[in-house]
């Protein structure tokens, strides 16, 4: 079986290992190891450090131009992230892992110009696989005319079915960081996930919006024009903003005056079998 695996640079350059002349062997993305911290010779916790992993591909095109076009091609996309010291992105089975291309080490390039092996090295200092799910929760206000709202049935019921969603769950075994995004126009947003309040105190216009990132700990806000604000000192300091979004089900309140999207990454020490 062809695994199908697809690195995407900063700049959204992607490279497919897996059709088009280009495909992946077998590798050890699928392998996890964590680093031993012992005190007075007991294990006291685990770590990951920088990580790196070996990808054996193969190129493999119907004619020399179209060879010589990929084989390029897999340095150029790689070398923009070195040179800019910004990682890209590996797929797998929806996951990614952040990290850069670092190294390519060919063999059997002589015999035919259209064939070529080749060992990348792979490097991160962020060793998790993620996988992003995003919820939209819209306000009321935007709904009223939308088909399945307050549904009546003719055996009427004594209510009305709201078509809104409620809750959030998290598939993944252990909890897991998130971005909230928020968008105006709202004044000081205030969202409850099982319970836990996240707060900023702000005026967002019609034409902004603002993220709370759990992974980065920032809260930033951004205008039409892409302009940004730190609104990290606006948060509520009495309720913790970056708290993790719990496994399982999670109930969700808030004033349902202001739309916002909520996206969960998920993180394994390994890509998800399917």
């Amino acid at each position: 079986m062809i695994e199908q695996i697809e690195y995407i640079n900063h700049l959204g350059e992607k490279l497919n290992f897996g059709k088009n002349g280009l495909y992946a062997q077998s590798n050890d993305l699928h392998d996890f190891a964590y680093e031993l911290v012992s005190y007075n010779n007991k294990i006291s916790r685990f770590k990951k450090g920088i990580v790196s992993k070996s990808l054996p591909v193969i190129v493999f095109a119907d004619s020399d131009n179209e060879a010589t076009m990929i084989k390029n091609k897999l340095y150029e996309v790689a070398e923009k992230d070195i040179l800019s010291l910004q990682a890209g992105k590996l797929y797998i089975n929806g996951y990614y892992l952040k990290c850069y291309i670092t190294a390519s080490k060919k063999t059997e390039y002589l015999k035919d110009k259209k064939y070529l092996t080749a060992t990348l090295t792979i490097q991160t200092d962020e060793p998790n696989w993620i996988k992003e799910t995003t919820y939209t929760y819209v306000d009321e206000s935007h709904r009223v005319n939308e088909p399945g709202y307050n549904l009546d049935f003719n055996n009427d019921f004594p209510y009305d079915y709201t078509c809104i969603n409620s809750a959030v769950t998290n598939y993944n075994f252990s909890e897991c960081d998130f971005r909230l995004k928020i968008f105006g126009p709202v004044t000081d947003p205030e969202i409850k996930i099982a319970g836990h309040r996240y707060k900023v105190t702000c005026t967002l216009r019609a034409t902004e919006h603002l993220i709370i990132d759990s992974l980065n700990k920032t809260i930033i806000k951004y205008d039409r024009q892409g302009n940004t604000t730190n609104l990290f000192n606006n948060r509520d300091k009495e309720s913790y903003i970056f708290e993790k979004i719990m496994s399982g089900g999670n109930a969700i309140t808030w004033s349902e005056a202001f739309k916002f999207e909520l996206t969960l990454l998920e993180k394994r020490g390994e890509p998800l079998w399917i």
